[in-house]
This record gives structure tokens, sequence and C-alpha cells, in this order.
């Protein structure tokens, strides 16, 4: 059984991830908690794609420093197709963020430095407008 709200977060995750490649058939239990990591996804060895029955979002330990480099860049990988995909709506973007990064506190993590990042050069294009306006 799913908790509340949890069909429509999956539905959202898959519609940014799959066109990216980076949902599978086991994706689909990542919601609901049920799902098992795929052990080559993160090194784009998975021959399987799409049909592979293991979970191609990120599963990371808490201890950042013990996470490998190719699981970092897939964690980034994800997170900037979610910000693409669900940044635009800042309470979406947050709650398959949440329902997410809860296998990933890494992914979390990552998404909110690219906020951050994004939200920095918003501001400088707005300071850079200012002062063109000058």
């Amino acid at each position: 059984v799913l908790p509340p709200g949890a069909h429509r977060v999956d539905l959202l995750l898959r519609s940014a991830l799959d066109p990216a490649g980076l949902w599978s058939l086991g994706s689909a239990q990542h919601v609901g908690g049920r799902c098992r990591v795929c052990q080559f996804v993160h090194t784009d060895i998975c021959t399987r794609g799409r049909d592979c029955p293991f979970c191609h979002i990120p599963h990371t330990s808490v201890d950042r420093q013990k996470i490998c480099m190719s699981r970092r860049i897939h964690c980034k990988r994800v997170a900037t197709v979610l910000l693409e995909s669900l940044g635009d709506d800042p309470n979406t973007l947050a709650e398959v963020v949440e329902a997410t990064s809860h296998k990933s506190s890494y992914l979390a993590r990552a998404v909110g430095r690219l906020l951050e990042e994004q939200r920095g050069s918003a501001d400088v294009a707005s300071v850079a407008d200012r002062n063109t306006a000058s």
C-alpha cells in the first residue's frame, strides 16, 4: 500500500526521468520504498535500461564521504533532470525530491545545490539587467 499522494509523485517522477533514460521498471517501487537498487546504473553499464527490474533512482548512504564518483555523478544527473522538469513548480519539486531522496540524502543535497546555483545565476542576471538599465 502506497502512502497518500504516492501515485501522483510516482507519475511525476516517471514523466521527468523516463525521457532522460533514468527510469526503469524497478524504479516504480521507489516511492513506496519497496525497490531494490540496480548495481550497474550509476556506472552506465546497465544493459536492460528501461526494462531493468531494479531501481535506477539513486540509493546512497548517509555518509557523503563514502559515495564514489560514479554515484555522485548519477545523483547530479537525476537532480538536474528533476530541476529542469519540475523546477517551475517549487512545491511539486519539493514533494518529488522528498519522496525520492528517502534512500539518498545526497540526491536531496544535489537538488538543493543546483537550486542555489540557479538562484545565484538569476541574482547575477538581475544585477546585470539593473546595471545596463542605468
